[in-house]
């Protein structure tokens, strides 16, 4: 993960950093996707993936709020089956998402 702090002036007391991740999984031949098992021994369907997120972080005191895009260069069009997730097995998995989190410091000692 990198992590950079740009210099800008925000209301006292806020800090604003930006990060990125990026993450290759790759898999050995022979494994098949069936909506959330993975079968050795079977040709086909388990593509290699690259999955990457970017955002911003907002900190004042024990609160962050955490802007963030998520994607991944699978194509759910020629390979549904490795993104299919819940008991539909919609390709939900694999689609680009921007997620906003509101997080709190369990121990609160950031309040002071």
């Amino acid at each position: 993960m990198v992590t950079v702090t740009p210099p800008l002036t925000l209301p006292a007391g806020v800090t604003l950093s930006a990060s990125a991740e990026v993450g290759r999984q790759t898999y050995s031949s022979g494994y098949v996707a069936i909506p959330g098992v993975l079968i050795p021994g079977v040709q086909g369907g388990v593509q290699d993936y690259t999955q990457w997120n970017a955002g911003i972080d907002l900190v004042y005191k024990a609160i962050t709020l955490d802007l963030r895009y998520y994607d991944t260069d699978i194509d759910i069009n020629n390979n549904p089956t490795q993104c299919a997730t819940g008991p539909t097995f919609t390709t939900d998995a694999c689609k680009a998402a921007f997620v906003a989190m509101l997080k709190f410091d369990a121990a609160l000692s950031g309040l002071k």
